[in-house]
């Protein structure tokens, strides 16, 4: 039913957060464990049979192709979606003063003096934090 196909994608996103910051290897075993649960779920599908892309769209497919999508799009953009999640880690983590956090983050590539769309640092948000 829905609700369960809403706690799977729930469950798949955060699962796919983590295994991004993971590794290539935690990604693959994400996905295939996503892949075995999803195999033994059973999903009502769409009344009508819609395409997009040429891949059918409703139930279990949907589910599929948007994990097949979001696999494509990590594989293609993986430094990026890494450093990202290190950047938004970064952020968290200053604001929160865990100063241990912000170190390692630092240390395993985090750029402190990046940029976000504002123009903005995490420099800057430590700043405003201080001062405020």
């Amino acid at each position: 039913n829905s609700e369960d196909l809403r706690k799977l994608l729930i469950t798949g996103g955060g699962d796919l957060r983590s295994a991004v910051v993971d590794g290539r290897d935690a990604l693959k075993h994400m996905l295939k464990k996503t892949s075995d649960e999803l195999g033994t779920k059973k999903f009502s599908t769409i009344s009508m049979d819609l395409q997009k892309g040429g891949r059918s769209v409703g139930g279990r497919e949907t589910v599929w192709n948007l994990m097949l999508d979001m696999f494509d799009f990590l594989v293609g953009n993986w430094d990026q979606v890494q450093h990202s999640q290190r950047q938004r880690l970064l952020y968290l983590a200053v604001v929160q003063h865990d100063s241990a956090k912000v170190l390692a983050l630092i240390l395993a590539n985090a750029d402190p003096n990046a940029e976000d769309s504002h123009g903005m640092t995490v420099l800057h948000e430590a700043a405003k934090l201080l001062h405020p």
